[in-house]
């Protein structure tokens, strides 16, 4: 009879998810770093198999924490594009600075799973769901819009200027058109008027030439 060996799992590895080290980067860095994600993610956004980030480490070599890279901007093909919370619980956190230390935010569920903590600070709420994070503000009753809403908005925005200068447009040459046909039907009643009078004139005199050859 053979032996057979049991296999032995392989030991855990820690992949850190950070290297201890400050982040050096200021606003000149950040915000075309920030523009080119954004960007990336409202292009793809009809790809459910692409995943945008950036400043994330990438352990390209199973078992090894030493065969990482960390870069700005990544895109990764035939990936899941949602963040899985699988590391906080519960997934929407946040604190509050009172009386010199942080405290946390009380978070209460929503209808429909919905996960939410109110910012006194900022005057919003943070709410959580399977559409993604959003700002909420109470006071108008509607969420802050995010980059690719914004998009929608300044394109349905500029389409509806567009409208508008068309239609401003076609007024403004339906109001010539108009200004033009009454300046026509003025010039031509003016004309008829003319031409009476001449007839009129003409007739006057015709008369005047007769009476003086009756009389003579």
């Amino acid at each position: 009879m053979a032996n057979t060996a049991l296999a032995t799992p392989p030991p855990a590895v820690d992949y850190p998810a950070s290297d201890g080290q400050p982040m050096a980067e200021t606003d000149h860095q950040r915000t075309p770093l920030t523009y080119a994600v954004d960007r990336l993610r409202l292009h793809f956004r009809d790809r459910p198999d692409v995943y945008v980030s950036g400043n994330l480490f990438i352990y390209y070599e199973e078992g090894n924490p030493q065969a990482v890279v960390a870069p700005d901007v990544f895109m990764v093909m035939g990936a899941d594009g949602r963040p899985t919370n699988d590391y906080l619980t519960p997934p929407l956190q946040g604190l509050e600075l009172i009386a010199g230390k942080y405290e946390r935010l009380p978070a209460w569920e929503r209808s429909g799973g919905e996960l939410a903590l109110t910012s006194a600070v900022l005057g919003l709420e943070l709410r959580l769901s399977d559409r993604g994070l959003r700002f909420h503000d109470p006071r108008a009753g509607r969420d802050l819009s995010n980059l690719a809403e914004t998009d929608d908005e300044r394109q349905r925005a500029e389409r509806e200027r567009s409208r508008d200068r068309q239609r401003a447009e076609q007024e403004r040459r339906r109001a010539e058109q108009e200004r033009q046909r009454a300046e026509q039907a003025e010039s031509r009643l003016a004309r008829e008027a003319a031409a009476r009078r001449a007839a009129q004139a003409r007739v006057a005199e015709l008369e005047a030439l007769l009476k003086r050859a009756e009389s003579g």
